[in-house]
């Protein structure tokens, strides 16, 4: 799980490089996002083997977690989480 400082005025991108989770021949078939209420979460994105969602708003001090499901195409799936620390920057 990541960690990052993310400033609650920020609209930025978050993702995942899925490489290492892939078999020889397989792809990502789907992507989706959840958070923590309070988190906003926009437009995602595949890019070959990289996951990625534009992630704004939070509220000062306040943590939230980010999870990406992936399904696999050979039917296998799985989670990542990262966590926001939502802070000025």
């Amino acid at each position: 799980m990541g960690i990052y400082i993310h400033d609650p005025e920020a609209t930025l991108a978050y993702g995942f490089d899925w490489t290492n989770a892939l078999a020889s021949g397989v792809t990502i078939a789907s992507s989706t996002w959840s958070a923590d209420e309070g988190i906003d979460l926009g437009v995602s994105e595949i890019d070959g083997n990289i996951t990625s969602v534009l992630v704004s708003g939070g509220t000062y001090k306040t943590n939230y977690v980010i999870t990406n499901h992936v399904v696999f195409s050979d039917g296998a799936a799985d989670d990542r989480s990262h966590t926001l620390k939502v802070r000025h920057r």
